[in-house]
C-alpha cells in the first residue's frame, strides 16, 4: 500500500506506491516532525489473499517538499509492524511495535536510542495509539495490558490486566483510557 495525499487548497492529489516508499510494505502508522517531514510505519502484512513477501517492518522518513523517502531503517529486528508512533515536543519519535515492543527514535541522529519488549502483555490492538496525556505520558493497550509509556526518563509500565482481551484502541478523555473489548467500550482510570 502507498500513500495518498489530497491537498486541501489545490484540490491536487498524488498517490505514492508502495514501490515508491519501502516495496510490498503498507503504511501502518504516520506522524509529523517538527521539520515538516513525516515519520511512517509499516506493516508486512498485505489484505485478505495475500502472503507477505518482506520479513521486517520499516521506519522511513518521507521528505515533505520532494515526496521521496529521505532515510528508512528497521527500528525492531523482526517486527512485522509498527502499529503507532508519537512524535514528542523534544522532536524524538516514540513508537510501539508488534510484538509489543516500545522504542525510542531519534530522527537527528537517525538511530534507535531506547527499545523495550513485554510479548506477556499481548499484541497491539486494531486502532492502537500512543496518547498523550500532557504531563509527559502516553497510554496504550495491548490484548493483555493497559499501559504508561513515561516520556522522560523514558519507561513502560503496566498498569491493569483487564479481564477479557482487549480488542480496539485507544482514546484518552477525562483522565480515562478508553478502549474496546468486543463490542463494548470499556475504560479505566489510571
Amino acid at each position: 500500500g502507498g500513500i495518498g495525499i489530497y491537498d486541501l487548497e489545490t484540490g491536487e492529489s498524488i498517490l505514492l506506491r508502495h514501490t515508491e516508499l519501502v516495496p510490498d510494505h503498507s503504511v501502518q502508522a504516520m506522524a509529523a516532525l517538527p521539520n515538516g517531514d513525516v515519520i511512517c510505519g509499516t506493516t508486512i502484512a498485505g489484505g485478505h489473499g495475500t502472503r507477505a513477501t518482506a520479513t521486517e517492518a520499516v521506519l522511513f522518513i518521507l521528505d515533505w517538499k520532494s515526496r521521496q523517502v529521505s532515510y528508512r531503517t528497521v527500528p525492531v529486528p523482526g517486527s512485522p509492524s509498527i502499529a503507532a508512533l508519537y512524535v514528542a515536543d523534544s522532536g524524538l519519535v516514540y513508537g510501539l511495535a508488534s510484538p509489543a515492543t516500545f522504542f525510542v527514535f531519534d530522527p537527528v541522529a537517525k538511530r534507535v536510542v531506547q527499545s523495550e519488549a513485554f510479548a506477556d502483555w499481548g499484541a497491539p490492538v486494531f486502532g492502537s495509539q500512543l496518547v498523550p496525556d500532557g504531563q509527559g505520558n502516553l497510554y496504550t493497550v495491548l490484548s493483555r495490558a493497559v499501559v504508561r509509556v513515561r516520556m522522560e526518563p523514558f519507561s513502560v509500565e503496566k498498569l491493569d490486566t483487564p479481564p477479557q482481551a482487549i480488542t480496539g484502541g485507544t482514546a484518552l478523555m477525562g483522565g480515562r483510557v478508553y478502549f474496546s473489548v468486543g463490542s463494548h467500550l470499556w475504560s479505566y482510570a489510571p
